[in-house]
């Protein structure tokens, strides 16, 4: 069946795609500022911005609620489909 046989055979797979996922979202920062326009702030700049005027407490507050909405649905799938990653 799908979720004993060919689920836990993508296991691996997975987990590469959120590696690559990961260093996409890294690497989003310099895209982001290339297409930058006033008023339309992503998260990443906002964090930049913050961190550039000394404002570390704020700018770690958005790094959580970034981190928070990347893993959230990461872990609810995992628990959902009982994904064993590793």
């Amino acid at each position: 069946s799908f979720l004993k046989v060919v689920l836990p055979l993508m296991a691996p797979a997975i987990a590469a795609a959120a590696v690559l996922t990961w260093t996409t979202t890294v690497s989003e920062l310099s895209a982001s500022i290339v297409v930058y326009s006033p008023g339309r702030e992503t998260v990443p700049i906002q964090m930049f911005r913050l961190i550039d005027s000394g404002l570390m407490a704020q700018a770690s507050a958005y790094g959580v609620i970034l981190i928070t909405v990347i893993l959230l649905p990461i872990v609810v799938a995992i628990r959902g489909f009982r994904i064993r990653l590793f």
